[in-house]
């Protein structure tokens, strides 16, 4: 996770409970920002970058579930957790398969789940981030990979005879033409050439014309 404070959006249309949510979260160490309904805070996704989102689930326009269905439509939707006083078995397995990581039981008399908010987005922020480095890992091999079979379409396989000349060394093509054989492995391997002169032919030729020399 980055050093800097994680970007939470709360979104709960009870004022009161807004504002101990922001507190809480605050003292946990995060950049909190807190709207009062769904719309709004779709608005904020639409126009901020959040780690993840934190929404109740009873609202007066849309629900939990309802504001998961929308998110939906945002490219890159940061994670959600979904508070609810409910406790429905039906209601969590709901969020789940629409999307939200976690969910917390909340308003129970004692405000234990006040404790569990921290550790839960941490948790829920860190899993986020590895399933987009996987996904972006996975991209990248396959990019890699499409990039190698397209190189290795374009290798020219060189088979069967191929003519020499016994003196210059030129080789002959399929359609009769004598090439140096630079040029045709240049042609038939995509080979590029640099020259040069081997141990051996500086000592024939170079060498001993020094050598030979009255």
């Amino acid at each position: 996770m980055n050093s800097s404070l994680s970007k939470i959006l709360c979104i709960d249309d009870e004022p009161t409970h807004l504002a101990l949510l922001s507190q809480v979260l605050a003292k946990e160490r995060f950049d909190v920002t807190g709207v009062a309904c769904a719309e709004e805070g779709l608005a904020c996704c639409r126009a901020n970058r959040y780690d993840a989102i934190l929404t109740d689930y009873q609202m007066p326009s849309l629900n939990g579930i309802e504001f998961l269905i929308s998110l939906k439509s945002l490219d890159d939707a940061p994670p959600v957790v979904i508070l609810t006083g409910h406790g429905s078995e039906e209601i969590a397995v709901k969020a789940m398969k629409l999307g939200a990581v976690d969910y917390i039981v909340v308003k129970d008399e004692k405000k234990g789940y006040l404790k569990l908010l921290g550790v839960t987005l941490r948790q829920v922020i860190e899993l986020h981030e590895a399933r987009l480095a996987s996904k972006k890992m996975i991209a990248e091999q396959a990019k890699l990979l499409s990039e190698l079979q397209m190189a290795l379409a374009n290798v020219k396989r060189l088979s069967g005879l191929v003519p020499i000349c016994s003196w210059c060394k030129k080789i002959q093509d399929d359609k009769g033409y004598w090439n140096q054989i630079e040029a045709y492995l240049q042609e038939n391997l995509q080979m590029q050439f640099t020259h040069g002169i081997c141990p051996e032919c500086v000592e024939k030729f170079i060498l001993n014309s020094i050598t030979e020399k009255p």
